[in-house]
């Protein structure tokens, strides 16, 4: 019997280390993939700026048609000057952001706030008594499970939902606050909606046509050095709306994000 202890130790310590593994490869993929180093750059598939210039375009046309506010239109352009410094355009200031900048990307893509190519708000407010089990599920952090969604714990409310708070297919939420820190940001895509569904007020949605690519960002230590330099500034467990839509992101050209995100996928399935 002492020995069987001591190999069920030694298979628990093992099984332990291999996860850790597993998570620090898989973080390593992700940082990869957002620094332009996962797969390589082709110049027949155009640049960032091209892409930016697009989702650009879209919400203007999203804003004149009214579906989203003016505030959603940003006029900040991050470049690199001349000296080799990054520099912020924001209107008519212009604002050397050079230590803000972590790392180098290829010279086809762009450094961009996150406001540049999301749209992002937080969910539905219900009371307890709005509360019905034939009401409309509204997620919550219990509901993101390793990146996906997991509906083995639901709530679900009969109250007005207007049309903005509906998740639709490929939208990614994000826990925004909750009484964990470490629980604040993390986050799942949404795939095969299996039915109408919101989300609450300590979630928030992020809308974007380089979902995927947004995804991939949302799981790197990127993203969450960020997430660590504003949380460690409030006594409060949250990720406003204003901080996340001021995180930096490295904007690839479209076709090189999908090349990452099946690369990634590939990845990740040898990893299981």
């Amino acid at each position: 019997m002492p020995y069987i202890d001591e190999y069920g130790k030694a298979q628990d310590k093992l099984n332990k280390l291999n996860e850790e593994l597993s998570n620090t490869i898989r973080k390593s993929i992700l940082q990869e993939a957002i620094q332009g180093k996962l797969v390589p750059q082709i110049a027949e598939e155009g640049t960032a700026q091209e892409l930016l210039e697009q989702i650009k375009t879209e919400k203007q046309k999203l804003v004149k048609e009214g579906k989203l506010k003016k505030s959603a239109l940003s006029d900040s352009v991050i470049f690199r000057g001349d000296d080799n410094k990054y520099y912020e355009q924001v209107g008519k200031k212009c604002l050397d952001i050079t230590e803000q900048i972590p790392f180098e990307i290829p010279s086809n893509w762009e450094w961009c706030r996150v406001r540049n190519v999301s749209n992002s708000y937080i969910g539905l407010t219900y009371k307890p008594t709005d509360i019905d089990k034939k009401g409309t599920i509204v997620l919550r952090s219990c509901n993101i499970r390793n990146g996906k969604l997991a509906l083995d714990d639901i709530v679900r409310v009969s109250s007005s939902i207007s049309e903005k708070l509906l998740i639709e297919e490929n939208d990614i939420i994000i826990c925004a606050r909750n009484g964990s820190k470490r629980l604040i940001g993390k986050s799942a895509l949404i795939r095969n909606l299996p039915e109408p569904m919101t989300f609450g007020a300590f979630m928030a949605i992020c809308k974007t046509p380089i979902y995927e690519y947004m995804f991939a960002y949302l799981q790197s230590d990127l993203f969450f050095g960020q997430l660590r330099d504003v949380s460690n500034t409030t006594t409060i467990n949250q990720l406003t709306q204003n901080k996340y839509n001021d995180f930096l992101i490295p904007i690839p050209p479209v076709k090189e994000q999908e090349r990452i995100a099946f690369k990634i996928s590939q990845l990740f399935q040898e990893l299981r």
